[in-house]
């Protein structure tokens, strides 16, 4: 999609914005009902081994978040709109069994490691313009399952929100396919077209963390997860992964550190009957530091070993194994703000690096 037919949606959600600006939402004495915005003005990639592949790019998103809640019921509707995609990323009813435990049905994010849980599709929730390539979304490239649909059981041991925590989930995994510009990338379970798409395979995840300052919303986790991917639309029988995570988040108040590691393990199974096996590991530290009032400068370093043997990469060309991040971020309003990120990246072929300034809001 070129910058002309991107130019009408980034129009539209301008559009909504300065409604907004001048119309209050009303969600009731027991819901919550907010947009998130983000447009990216100004994408310049450089990629080293194709020169005519730089482009100024324009990308627009809006993500709607509506939670109604009553006594120990909770309901959460969590829908994407953007100028490649749109889909209903969550569906989600929580009931809340006792004080140290609750059961959630529908579609959810994994557990799985802390970005997603943490910032969701949000972007302006987090303080970088881009989420780490480990950790991306399935229909950006990610190569890890972020929505599985099912059930999980949360809970921890105390009743208060800092301690020992736990989730337990089963589901359904994404699948492998093919999407329209012939690349293979993760379909998670559409709900509102469940017929879609092959047969969806069993997933299971547990995570372990614990919260040391529930105000700072400082913890620490290890996540597994086990899940077998159907892949019969790109040539396999199926794909069986463990996939093992180890996170931090520390806030010390003007400073800021998002570090994580997982280790992948794949057996790719053919038609024949035939496995092929690998495993990688990747790892990427995030620091954030609060410089001026409403100004804070971050820097992010990503990298992946084994990952040029590995038999399941190899499906994803696209995937970024290293990449250096530096980005600077305003707060001009309580609602919005604005970034400027630089990356300098690696894939298996070719080095690039790109400019990207992104505007994120939330309203009301």
């Amino acid at each position: 999609m070129n910058t002309e037919q991107k130019l009408l949606p980034a129009l539209l959600t301008c559009f909504v914005c300065a409604c907004l600006f001048c119309t209050p939402v009303w969600a009731g004495d027991n819901a919550e009902f907010f947009l998130l915005f983000n447009i990216d003005g100004l994408h310049y990639t450089n990629e080293s081994n194709n020169l005519n592949l730089d482009e100024n790019d324009l990308d627009a998103g809006v993500d709607l978040f509506y939670v109604y809640h009553q006594k120990n019921n909770r309901l959460l509707v969590e829908y994407f709109a953007g100028t490649e995609e749109s889909e209903l990323e969550r569906l989600q009813y929580d009931y809340q069994l006792n004080d140290y435990a609750t059961i959630k049905i529908g579609r959810m994010y994994t557990p799985l490691g802390y970005w997603s849980t943490r910032f969701h599709h949000g972007i302006y929730f987090q303080t970088s313009a881009s989420r780490p390539q480990i950790v991306k979304n399935e229909d950006a490239g990610g190569i890890l399952p972020i929505h599985i649909t099912g059930v999980t059981l949360a809970g921890s041991t105390n009743s208060r929100s800092n301690g020992w925590q736990y989730n337990l989930m089963l589901g359904i995994a994404p699948n492998l396919s093919v999407n329209g510009s012939g690349n293979i990338e993760l379909s998670p379970f559409d709900l509102l077209n469940p017929h879609k798409g092959a047969q969806n395979n069993p997933a299971a995840v547990f995570k372990l963390h614990y919260i040391t300052n529930d105000k700072l919303q400082t913890d620490s986790g290890i996540s597994i997860q086990v899940q077998k991917t159907d892949a019969h639309e790109i040539g396999l029988f199926y794909i069986k992964q463990n996939i093992i995570n180890f996170y931090s988040h520390l806030d010390f108040i003007g400073k800021r550190i998002i570090a994580s590691g997982f280790y992948v393990k794949s057996r790719l199974s053919n038609p024949s009957g035939d496995e092929i096996r690998g495993n990688f590991v990747n790892a990427y530290l995030q620091y954030e530091q609060d410089i001026f009032t409403h100004w804070t400068a971050y820097g992010r370093v990503e990298n992946a070993w084994r990952e040029n043997n590995d038999p399941y990469l190899a499906l994803f060309p696209g995937f970024i194994n290293r990449q250096v991040v530096t980005g600077l971020r305003y707060d001009f309003t309580k609602s919005q703000a604005v970034n400027l990120e630089y990356s300098d990246a690696r894939k298996v072929s070719n080095k690039f690096s790109s400019l990207t300034l992104q505007w994120s809001a939330i309203f009301p």
